[in-house]
């Protein structure tokens, strides 16, 4: 006698690529019983933190094999936001900058060849020193408000039949063509499929194979609340640093872009002195005293080369996760969404 799963369909998180998964998902999965489950308190969604930019920062394709992922994911999120317009989205521009004699300035002339001159940065805040760089558009994202637009716009469809849990997975299992995720109270669940988009937790729990180049990076960033600096959002990368700010819910964000060279920042104090930086840069005084902060901090996967995946995971036919998203997972997103929904219903139905 043949063995019934519970579920057509469970999905394991309630981040941005869970919920960009179910929305994608629940349009051709009419009639479909899905399962999604997660514990916000001993996993909580990573997207929660991270300064959620989107940007191509001069990626070109046809160059290498992250470029010819990112432009193609890069288009996908842009036209997605055109077409569907979320909650939680603003436009605003991304300057790279340095000074003729600091440090990446070098670096900045070798990677984009033509600097301009920039003084000012909105019509309320300028440059105390003109500094020469690079200036593109970018996407900044609420993650809060982003997140809770998919969360209703999943909770809302009405094609498949959706049940949603607050467990903790300890366990994923395929035996005999069928799927099963063991609870933290010891229940087992059966799916034909299962997604397992938690992020990095896949590896804290060793859910499936380590990759041997794969590594956990660890980021920091301080963030001020009720930063009103009008109604340009923007972002600063200042010696591979950047400061963000966001008009959309008046957040100010500080920290490090990447972990080479000393840019890692890995305790609250290097990070105050990074702000000291930002302060002088563009002629502000005491945020520390002036607005409520935190220091928010989060983990990532980063693959070798950087290059992320999605699909089967390894060493399992019907478990499917993304590794290594690292830091472009607002980016990414929405095509891995449209990708492994035609790996689940099958590229002949879509």
């Amino acid at each position: 006698m043949e063995t019934k799963s519970d579920y057509d369909v469970i999905v394991i998180g309630d981040g941005i690529t869970a919920n960009s998964f179910l929305l994608e998902y629940s349009k051709y999965a009419t009639g479909q019983k899905v399962l999604q489950i997660h514990e916000p308190l001993l996993a909580p969604p990573t997207s929660m933190s991270s300064t959620a930019t989107i940007t191509l920062q001069g990626v070109k394709k046809g160059v290498g094999a992250l470029g010819d992922i990112l432009m193609p994911a890069y288009e996908s999120i842009c036209d997605f936001i055109e077409k569907e317009a979320p909650d939680g989205v603003t436009t605003g521009l991304q300057y790279h900058l340095d000074k003729p004699d600091g440090p990446t300035y070098i670096d900045l002339k070798r990677r984009y060849s033509v600097l301009e001159e920039v003084t000012k940065i909105t019509d309320e805040l300028r440059l105390i020193e003109p500094c020469y760089g690079k200036v593109n558009k970018m996407y900044f994202i609420a993650p809060s408000i982003y997140l809770k637009w998919f969360r209703d716009k999943v909770s809302s469809q009405k094609r498949m039949n959706l049940t949603k849990r607050l467990e903790f997975v300890v366990g994923l299992d395929e035996k005999n063509g069928i799927c099963q995720i063991e609870l933290k109270t010891g229940e087992v669940i059966s799916a034909d499929k299962i997604f397992y988009a938690g992020g990095v937790y896949s590896s804290l729990l060793n859910f499936f194979r380590p990759e041997s180049t794969a590594r956990i990076r660890p980021g920091q960033f301080i963030e001020f609340v009720g930063v009103n600096w009008g109604s340009d959002s923007f972002c600063l990368s200042y010696l591979n640093y950047n400061l963000i700010y966001r008009s959309i819910d008046n957040r100010l964000l500080i920290g490090a872009t990447n972990h080479h060279d000393g840019a890692f920042l890995g305790h609250e104090k290097e990070l105050w002195g990074l702000v000291e930086e930002f302060e002088k840069l563009i002629g502000v005084e005491n945020l520390k005293s002036n607005y409520s902060w935190k220091v928010v901090g989060g983990l990532r996967m980063k693959r070798r080369k950087r290059i992320p995946m999605w699909g089967k995971a390894p060493d399992f036919n019907n478990i499917y996760t993304t590794l290594g998203l690292y830091k472009n997972g607002f980016s990414l997103s929405q095509l891995a969404a449209v990708e492994l929904t035609k790996e689940f219903i099958g590229k002949d139905h879509l």
